[in-house]
């Protein structure tokens, strides 16, 4: 698939979830005889289980002479079982709201293959049979921070509107282990067969989205979210949905989430996509 393929798959799905979740709402607008003047927050902890599906463009590593491009996943969940970590905070007064989501996730031994080496414009593919053993680790911090604002509720629920921004910092470090050295076409060049490489990139992007929850009685609630937008890279969007049970002052919810980008030019993250189920606990103070 080519890069403008996948741009418009990845842009069509983040518009369809925004569109599905406008439909599933049957909230109206509403003029509001009441303002509060109290502040009032959530703080919260998720576990999630993601897996990866990434490509990775590196540069020169030592002692070789062509930048490997490097291809994770699709990796078997239970194989390749991870654990990110995300804290989440809320503050909201009357209809205005401040949402912050900050992530630290530690991806290894993520199945990979070199799919191919290039010098300058030159790119040589390697056949998937010299992919002997190539593992990939990912580590790095993602953190969103939004502003919202409430443009439709009632009983059965809340639409926000929400604009800020999200920061990511991944460090990608691949250990290749290949069946033999590759020798290139021009027959002067060799790559060889085991060797390590690392790299980091840092993407600010500017999102904009929608966020709330639908309620079914006085426990039950689904929450949502979704996002999309750009800047250091060309595309990037994130959602999640679930079920949640209210526990007077607390939450849990099961979620699932996906968080993807689509890179730029010929920097680290070519395409990068996390997704898996998480469990959230909910504190409301």
């Amino acid at each position: 698939m080519s890069s403008c393929e996948r741009s418009g798959s990845i842009r069509g799905a983040a518009i369809r979830v925004l569109a599905v979740i406008s439909l599933l709402l049957p909230l109206r607008a509403y003029a509001q005889t009441a303002s509060s003047d109290q502040w009032k927050f959530t703080v919260g902890l998720y576990l999630w289980l993601p897996t990866v599906n990434a490509d990775l463009k590196y540069g020169l590593p030592p002692g070789q002479p062509a930048n490997p491009d490097v291809e994770i996943g699709p990796n078997s969940y239970l194989s390749h079982l991870n654990v990110a970590v995300p804290l989440v905070a809320e503050a909201r007064k009357g209809d205005f709201s401040i949402f912050t989501d900050f992530v630290y996730a530690s991806l290894t031994n993520e199945a990979s293959r070199i799919r191919d080496v290039n010098i300058g414009p030159d790119r040589f593919p390697i056949p998937a049979a010299l992919n002997l053993n190539t593992e990939t680790k990912i580590e790095g911090i993602e953190w969103t921070l939004v502003g919202g604002y409430t443009v439709a509720k009632s009983p059965g629920g809340n639409l926000d509107v929400i604009a800020g921004f999200r920061y990511f910092e991944p460090k990608a470090t691949t250990d290749w282990n290949l069946t033999a050295d590759f020798t290139l076409p021009d027959g002067m060049h060799t790559f060889g067969k085991t060797g390590s490489i690392s790299a980091r990139q840092n993407l600010f992007d500017g999102i904009v989205g929608v966020r709330g929850r639908i309620r079914a009685g006085e426990k039950w609630f689904f929450p949502y979210y979704a996002d999309i937008g750009g800047g250091t890279s060309k595309l990037t969007w994130q959602a999640y949905g679930g079920v949640g049970y209210a526990l007077g002052s607390f939450d849990l919810a099961l979620l699932y989430r996906h968080l993807s980008y689509e890179g730029k030019d010929d920097k680290l993250v070519q395409k990068f996509n996390m997704g898996g189920g998480a469990l959230a606990f909910l504190y409301h103070f």
